[in-house]
């Protein structure tokens, strides 16, 4: 209970402009959410279940993983997140008629792919660590919570991609590496390229980016129009995705 009042705080404050007390009080907040949280990672039984919570499935990869006691408070905020998420979908289907469960569990998630859950920015020196938290914490994670398709890495560069198992900017967008990133050059240009885009990005209830700050602003302008034209008719986003041809 005392997790679950102090992330409804930290909800409230969004909307508060950063600076002042309330800012500090926020970071001070979200520390001592991950260190309470890092603790109830550590008390978790392990159960691997189908009915297992991310909180203690996240414990056990961490277990795996043997991340160091640093290393697990992200991996804590965002368990943490997804505890609360699972929970209210949970109780949503248990309100739903038998029919509609059977349909729900044919989906392969336990969490709806839409809506926001967690922005997180995880930052360190060469060698801390981050990769080893995105392979092998964070992509089984999201993957058993959001389904097979749930997750989508990113990086930069090829060799950074790779480590992560994931795809370069350019080759999630659909964009050539020579393509103008500007507005009109970003919207679809057929039908195929929007059902590429949507094969990509209809399935995904998480995004992780390695290497985040060498990549330019324009380039990631363009990989979240891209992925809003991708998500556009399954999120109604806009009535009909052809409004994005050009």
């Amino acid at each position: 209970e005392h997790q679950k009042a102090q992330l409804a705080f930290l909800r409230e404050q969004e909307t508060i402009l950063p600076g002042g007390c309330l800012a500090e009080q926020r970071v001070e907040l979200l520390k001592d959410l991950a260190v309470s949280g890092v603790k109830l990672l550590d008390d978790c039984d392990l159960d691997l279940t189908e009915n297992v919570s991310p909180v203690i499935f996240a414990k056990q990869l961490c277990d795996v993983a043997t991340l160091n006691r640093d290393q697990r408070r992200p991996v804590a905020l965002i368990a943490l997140c997804l505890e609360r998420a699972w929970k209210a979908e949970r109780e949503r289907r248990a309100s739903l008629l038998q029919n509609e469960r059977d349909e729900v569990k044919m989906h392969q998630r336990m969490i709806p792919l839409s809506g926001r859950l967690c922005r997180m920015l995880i930052f360190g020196s060469g060698g801390c660590g981050k990769t080893r938290l995105i392979t092998k914490v964070l992509t089984p994670l999201f993957k058993r919570y959001f389904g097979p398709g749930g997750l989508v890495t990113t990086a930069f560069s090829n060799k950074a991609a790779r480590l992560v198992n994931g795809k370069t900017s350019h080759a999630l967008a659909k964009l050539r590496g020579t393509k103008s990133l500007a507005m009109p050059y970003l919207r679809l240009r057929s039908e195929q390229e929007g059902r590429a885009l949507a094969a990509v990005w209809v399935p995904a209830g998480a995004l992780v980016k390695d290497e985040f700050s060498q990549q330019s602003a324009s380039l990631e302008h363009a990989l979240a129009v891209r992925a809003m034209y991708g998500r556009a008719n399954a999120y109604g986003l806009v009535r009909n995705c052809q409004l994005g041809f050009a």
